[in-house]
């Protein structure tokens, strides 16, 4: 195999990663991280449409309300997000949860 190759049959998944940043979230929607979630699916604790698409709503919203920004910056990574909302608001914990933030 190719180094070229290894690699780009990632590049999808990592798209779909960097949906989750907080400036980029707020525009995309479920769609463009679907190859993300078919890659972690073993990791989610539930991969049901319904539960994802309400997930993703509420990270959206996470990620744009005025409690996330500070003098007019928004929050720019997903650590910054993670330590401020509610984590108990989401079944899938994107690997942080309350009791172990090494994640972040």
């Amino acid at each position: 195999m190719h180094l070229k190759d290894k690699f780009s049959k990632h590049k999808n998944i990592l798209l779909g990663l960097e949906c989750l940043l907080p400036q980029n979230a707020v525009r995309k929607q479920l769609i463009d991280i679907e190859k993300a979630i078919k890659f972690y699916k073993d990791d989610l604790q539930d991969t049901n449409r319904s539960i994802l698409e309400a997930e993703w709503r509420l990270w959206k919203m996470s990620c744009r309300t005025p409690e996330h920004q500070t003098q007019s910056t928004k929050v720019i990574t997903v650590c910054e997000v993670l330590k401020i909302i509610d984590k108990d608001s989401f079944l899938n914990d994107f690997g942080c949860n309350s009791s172990d933030d090494s994640f972040c």
